[in-house]
C-alpha cells in the first residue's frame, strides 16, 4: 500500500506472517519503518539491501562527461506505476543542454515530452545503456531498495533522486536529491558531476550481488547458531 497507493490481501499476509519467522530481513530502513508504522513490533530483525551482478553491471570502459556535448539523462522502469515520477523524467527532457532516454514501460496517459522511449530489454543491452549514459534520474517515491538505483550505480552513474522510501539509503552522496527546481538539480548535477562519478567509482564494491550474499549468509549462520539478534545498521 505505501508503493502502490492500494491495499492488497500481500500486506495483511506478510503482517501476519512476520510474528512466525524466527528472523526477518528487510530490504532497507525505510522498509522496516513501514512496517513498524502498520504494526511490526519484533527485534529479530536486519536490514541488507538488494545488489547486483557486477558482472553484468559494471563501469568498465564508459566514457566521462566533460561538458562538451550535452548530458545524456537515463531513467529506466520495469514498473508502469504513476509513482516511478515519468513525469519528472517527461520535465527533465525538456530541459536545455539534456538528451533523456527512458528503458521500459511508460506510464499510460504521461505525456512524454522528448524523451526517447525504448522498450523493456535483457539484463546485458540494459546494462550497456548505462554505460553510455552519464547521468541517471529517479524520481520514483515510497521505494523499498530501488534495483535501478543499485544498477545504475554499479555502472558508474551519478543519481538524481527523490528524498522517499529508502531511495536515499542508497544515493545519498552519491548523486543530487530532487528538489522541484529542475533546472536548478540540473546545473548541480552539471557543476559536481566529477566529483559524484569518481565517488561512485570508489564505493561500487558495495553494491555486488556478492556483497548481498555474503551478508545474507552471515545472517543464516548467526540464527543457526542461536546468537542474539542485533538489527544491522
Amino acid at each position: 500500500a505505501d508503493y502502490a497507493g492500494i491495499d492488497t490481501p500481500m500486506d495483511a499476509a506478510q503482517l501476519a506472517l512476520l510474528p512466525l519467522a524466527d528472523h526477518v530481513v528487510f530490504q532497507s530502513r525505510y522498509s522496516l519503518e513501514a512496517f513498524r508504522r502498520a504494526g511490526y513490533t519484533g527485534d529479530r530483525h536486519d536490514v541488507i539491501p538488494n545488489g547486483v551482478d557486477a558482472s553484468v553491471f559494471h563501469a568498465r570502459g564508459r566514457a566521462r562527461w566533460d561538458g562538451g556535448r550535452p548530458l545524456r539523462v537515463l531513467a529506466s522502469s520495469w514498473s508502469a506505476n504513476p509513482a516511478k515520477g515519468h513525469e519528472t523524467i517527461a520535465a527533465f527532457s525538456e530541459l536545455p543542454g539534456v538528451e533523456t532516454t527512458f528503458i521500459g514501460r511508460w506510464a499510460p496517459g504521461v505525456p512524454t515530452g522528448k524523451v526517447r522511449l525504448l522498450p523493456p530489454m535483457a539484463h546485458d543491452e540494459l546494462a550497456a545503456r548505462y554505460r553510455e549514459a552519464d547521468a541517471f534520474l529517479f524520481p520514483g517515491r515510497n521505494e523499498a531498495c530501488p534495483n535501478a538505483v543499485l544498477e545504475a550505480l554499479a555502472s558508474g552513474l551519478p543519481v538524481w533522486y527523490a528524498a522517499s522510501g529508502g531511495t536515499r539509503e542508497l544515493a545519498e552522496g552519491f548523486g543530487v536529491e530532487l528538489t522541484g527546481d529542475h533546472d536548478a538539480d540540473l546545473a548541480r548535477m552539471k557543476r559536481e558531476h566529477g566529483a559524484l562519478q569518481d565517488a561512485v567509482l570508489r564505493d561500487t564494491g558495495r553494491l555486488s550481488i556478492a556483497r548481498a550474499a555474503s551478508t545474507y549468509l552471515a545472517v543464516f549462520r548467526r540464527v543457526l547458531d542461536g546468537a542474539p539478534a542485533e538489527a544491522s545498521r
